[in-house]
C-alpha cells in the first residue's frame, strides 16, 4: 500500500490556522506533510504578516503556490487588454433596464483549487503535463471548516488518487472553539483572511475596511472604479451588491441589510 501524504490546504484565516497548531501539538493525527497557502497577491497586510508569524509556529514546512495577482490579472488582462481572466462574482448593473445581477465566480477555482492541485500534482506526486494521476488513494488534503460551516464542503470530482478531510468537522469544532483555543493556549487572534475584493464581504467586513488600513481602502475604491466597464460585459460591474461606488455605499441601511457574507457561500477554499 502507497504512503498517504498529508496536506493542509492553510487559508490563514481562523480555522486553518487553528487547524494547523492543533496539528502542530499533535491534537490532530497524522502530522500534516505539508500545508500549502494560495496566494491571490490581494490580501490584506494583516494576513501575510499573520502567514509569517505562522510559519514559525510549525514543524511542517509552508508552501506558498500562486497563478499571479489577482488584482493586476483584471485591471491588465481584463481591463486594459480585454482578454480573458478569471471573474470574480461582479455585480452587475444592466444600463438599459437597470436590473441587478451577478458574474460567476472563477476565482476560487482558478487562484486558490488549481494552484494547490497543480503544486499536488507536480511537486508531490512529481507528475509531469497532463500525465495521469494514481489510481489509488495517495493524498489527503485536509480543510480547515468548522462544523457551524458544514454547508461549505463540496463533495469533488471523484479522483481515486486523493480524498478531502475536514478534521474539524469530524471533531464537531466551531469557529467559536477555534477562538477559544487560541486563547486558551496564548496565541493571537488570526485576522479575517479573503481578497480585498471580494464581492462576497458582508456589510461588516465592508465597513471593517473602510474604518482600517487606509491605504488598502484608497486601493478597494480605485480597485472598484477600474471594474466599471470592464471589457466584454453588457453595463456596468461593481463590488457591492447596491450597484454604487464602494466609497458612496451607506453600510448597515436597509437597502444593503442582505449583502452576502464569504462565509455563507464560500465554496470551502476561502476566507479559512
Amino acid at each position: 500500500m502507497s504512503k498517504i501524504t498529508t496536506i493542509l490546504s492553510l487559508g490563514a484565516g481562523v480555522q486553518s490556522s487553528t487547524l494547523a497548531l492543533m496539528a502542530a501539538r499533535g491534537e490532530f493525527e497524522p502530522m500534516p506533510d505539508v500545508a500549502i497557502f494560495a496566494d491571490t497577491g490581494y490580501e490584506p497586510k494583516a494576513v501575510y504578516k499573520w502567514l509569517e508569524w505562522l510559519e514559525k509556529q510549525l514543524p511542517f514546512p509552508v508552501e506558498k503556490v500562486s497563478r499571479g495577482n489577482l488584482r493586476d490579472d483584471q485591471i491588465k488582462t481584463r481591463v486594459r487588454a480585454k482578454n480573458r481572466a478569471a471573474a470574480l462574482p461582479y455585480f452587475t448593473l444592466d444600463n438599459d433596464t437597470k436590473k441587478v445581477g451577478m458574474l460567476q465566480r472563477q476565482c476560487t477555482a482558478e487562484y486558490k483549487i488549481q494552484p494547490v492541485t497543480k503544486y499536488t500534482r507536480q511537486e508531490i506526486l512529481g507528475l509531469k503535463f497532463r500525465q495521469r494521476a494514481p489510481k489509488e488513494h495517495v493524498i489527503d488534503l485536509w480543510y480547515g471548516i468548522s462544523y457551524d460551516e458544514i454547508q461549505r464542503m463540496k463533495v469533488p470530482f471523484v479522483e481515486p488518487w486523493r480524498r478531502n478531510v475536514y478534521p474539524l468537522i469530524e471533531k464537531r469544532i466551531r469557529r467559536g472553539d477555534c477562538l477559544e483555543w487560541m486563547e486558551k493556549n496564548n496565541f493571537p487572534k488570526p485576522p479575517r483572511s479573503a481578497c480585498l475584493c471580494c464581492p462576497f464581504h458582508s456589510e461588516k467586513e465592508w465597513l471593517n475596511l473602510k474604518n482600517g488600513d487606509k491605504n488598502e481602502w484608497k486601493d478597494i475604491v480605485d480597485f472598484d472604479k477600474s471594474i466599471r466597464r470592464l471589457g466584454g460585459e453588457k453595463g456596468d460591474l461593481f463590488l457591492h451588491r447596491s450597484c454604487k461606488p464602494i466609497d458612496e455605499v451607506d453600510f448597515f441601511t436597509l437597502e444593503n441589510a442582505g449583502q452576502m457574507s464569504l462565509l455563507d457561500e464560500c465554496e470551502g477554499m476561502c476566507g479559512i
